[in-house]
């Protein structure tokens, strides 16, 4: 969805991913399904060609998704330094 939101289209963003436009549209429409709203609105191709935008509500999914993997992130190095510490003070066995 970010690169979605970078390049405006779901083809260009999977290209991108070096993952087929079908499987990235199927993702896409199992994720909708599960949430239950939208997260990309689509526009046909034609003189001007297509192009995906992120719904409001796809903005805003994506951002908690973001926070939520950045604090992820962080909890996730406290609880590896807390528990492998005998480890990354050097010791041995």
């Amino acid at each position: 969805m970010q690169l979605v939101n970078e390049t405006n289209s779901l083809r260009k963003a999977c290209e991108r991913m070096h993952m087929s436009y079908s499987k990235g549209w199927k993702i896409i429409k199992f994720a909708e399904l599960k949430l239950g709203f939208p997260l990309l609105e689509s526009k046909a191709g034609g003189a001007y060609g297509g192009g995906s935008e992120i719904t409001d509500k796809g903005k805003d999914f994506l951002m908690c998704y973001l926070q939520f993997k950045n604090e992820l992130y962080i909890s996730g190095n406290i609880l590896f330094k807390k528990h492998f510490k005998y480890y990354l003070e050097g010791e041995k066995l």
